[in-house]
């Protein structure tokens, strides 16, 4: 077929990744965003969020919203997993209470607690990282 062999897809993406995050987030996401998605290209949604400024995210959401809540309910737990993850990277890169709204026109009650659980974990995580230098974490140092 006409399938990348995975090796040579997982670097293709890898690539993109760099990309998105030392040369031009705004260039990756528009050639995503003009695809269909599937988790790789979800996965550099997420990525590229965090680089873009919130014009050109918000500008894209009227297309982006309702293929990122296609993949939130794809049969296939990756896909699944990746608009999660791009769901949570949208509403850190925006604003989870100017987000909200938009999301609640795309996804059920279940999907939203989904986002707002993963979206909690990511900041304590970001929160635990701040909180260490040279191993030691600050808040529990002796």
């Amino acid at each position: 077929g006409d399938s990348l062999p995975l090796e040579l897809a997982y670097a293709a993406e890898r690539v993109l990744h760099v990309a998105a995050r030392h040369v031009d987030a705004a260039a990756v996401f528009d050639a995503v965003v003009a695809r269909d998605l599937d988790a790789p290209e979800v996965r550099l949604v997420a990525d590229a969020a965090a680089y873009l400024p919130a014009a050109k995210l918000h500008d894209a959401l009227a297309a982006l919203l309702p293929a990122l809540a296609r993949c939130a309910t794809n049969s296939r737990a990756p896909l699944r997993k990746a608009a999660v993850d791009a769901f949570v990277a949208l509403s850190l890169a925006l604003g989870h209470d100017e987000l909200q709204p938009h999301l609640r026109f795309h996804l059920d009650d279940n999907q939203l607690h989904l986002i707002a659980f993963y979206l909690q974990q990511r900041r304590d995580d970001d929160d635990d990282d701040e909180n260490y230098q040279g191993g030691i974490p600050h808040s529990r140092s002796r």
